[in-house]
Order: structure tokens, then C-alpha cells, then sequence
């Protein structure tokens, strides 16, 4: 069984027929569930692009150290 199924309040449902020494099990997930997954994506993928700028911050930050020590004078 997934996760959500041993959650409290979980909107996960499984109806299980059993017949001819078989086990079929019709499993069903609830609209909030699926919208909570939905949200889940969309918020991984907001994160993602909010890693991907800031390594492109210490990328430019790292070129600007890299510039000015090699613009101070030589000891």
C-alpha cells in the first residue's frame, strides 16, 4: 500500500474483491490528493529555479572576486 494509506485523514480508498484465490484490488485517489500532488510538483519546480538563480549569483559573485584580486597591485 502507498504512504498516504496509513495516514490519518488520508483520502486514499481501497476496495479489495477477493474470489479464486485471487486478491484484485480497485484502488481510488480523491481529488484532494491529487491536487496536493499537483501543488507539490509546481512548488519542487519554484524551488528548482530558485537553486538554479542562486547558483548563477555565486557563479557572477565568484567572477567579481576573481576580477578584482587580479586587478589589485602585486606585492
Amino acid at each position: 500500500m502507498p504512504l498516504d494509506y496509513f495516514r490519518s485523514n488520508s483520502s486514499f480508498f481501497a476496495h479489495n474483491v477477493y474470489g479464486s484465490n485471487n486478491n484484485i484490488g480497485n484502488i481510488t485517489l480523491s481529488g484532494n490528493l491529487l491536487a496536493e500532488n499537483e501543488s507539490l510538483r509546481k512548488e519542487i519546480a519554484s524551488i528548482k529555479k530558485t537553486i538554479e538563480a542562486l547558483e548563477e549569483t555565486i557563479k557572477t559573485k565568484d567572477e567579481m572576486i576573481a576580477l578584482l584580486k587580479s586587478s589589485l597591485p602585486s606585492k
